[in-house]
């Protein structure tokens, strides 16, 4: 995003303008999402050596630290030009007070921004060395084939890992019966890609 607000926003349109997500996701800078950003611009240095992945750091860190709200956390949000952190009632109100947050989204963030920091004035310091392709595939053995076979005999017809389950925030008259867990998707995702990384033939 452009000065004042030299960091990003949750989501865009495909002009690159903030833009609503789901209901309580609204067109706004948020605390949360641009520091996994800069975290990937430092990755992607480490990977690159292309030193324009380090420019955006140094203001956007600074920008954030002065964003910090009085218990030093960060809000998810920030509204676009006043820079006022946002936050929704539990029937969804967009509002500048935090008094009644909804309790299944994470409105306020941690600050991770020293550690940031950190990494970047490391990263300028030393000299960038290229990292090694000597990267082992994952061995593939009976375990690993065991599991690569449950997560797809454990698809729907639709190709998703649904279970039985209920939506916390609902409270006990959650009318959920069958959800998707994160937990489920990445563990069966990570067999799947180490079965295809140990079977990928040799270039």
């Amino acid at each position: 995003m452009p000065d004042p607000q030299p960091a990003w926003a949750q989501q865009y349109d495909a002009d690159m303008h903030p833009v609503w997500a789901r209901k309580f996701e609204p067109p706004a800078v948020t605390g949360g999402e641009s520091q996994g950003i800069l975290q990937t611009l430092l990755r992607l240095y480490r990977e690159t050596g292309q030193r324009r992945f380090l420019e955006p750091v140094p203001r956007a860190v600074d920008y954030l630290r002065r964003c910090r709200l009085p218990d030093g956390r960060l809000a998810r949000f920030y509204e676009l030009r006043t820079n006022t952190p946002l936050y929704f009632t539990k029937d969804y109100r967009l509002v500048h007070d935090d008094g009644d947050l909804p309790t299944h989204y994470a409105f306020k963030i941690q600050d991770g921004l020293d550690r940031i920091a950190r990494d970047h004035e490391k990263l300028v310091r030393e000299t960038w060395k290229a990292p090694s392709d000597a990267r082992k595939p994952p061995r593939l053995d009976e375990a690993a084939r065991a599991q690569a076979a449950a997560a797809i005999a454990a698809q729907d017809t639709r190709g998703r890992w649904v279970e039985d389950g209920g939506l916390k925030y609902h409270g006990p008259k959650d009318p959920s019966a069958r959800v998707i867990l994160s937990e489920t998707f990445i563990r069966n995702v990570r067999a799947l890609s180490r079965f295809l990384a140990a079977t990928k033939p040799a270039p």
